[in-house]
């Protein structure tokens, strides 16, 4: 699974939306988002299989690709 992690983190280590660090640098906005979900996956359920854990790091892979403006605004988020 580690091997997963890597692979999506790379994805998404191609984010163009960055964040600031405390220290002033700047990283991609999703694999930071990633790291978080899965953190919170495993507060809820830490013996969840690995799919469950796979899904919660990838559920935004490469998520700036389609932007959210593309679809209708009517729908319920």
């Amino acid at each position: 699974m580690r091997a997963a992690f890597e692979k999506i983190y790379a994805a998404n280590a191609a984010d163009p939306n960055q964040d600031q660090l405390a220290d002033g640098s700047q990283i991609a906005r999703e694999p930071i988002y990633g790291q978080r979900m899965s953190a919170a996956q495993l507060s809820f359920a830490p013996d969840a299989p690995e799919t469950v854990q796979l899904a919660a790091r990838a559920q935004h892979i490469r998520r700036w690709e389609i932007p959210r403006s593309d679809f209708p605004m009517d729908r319920a988020g």
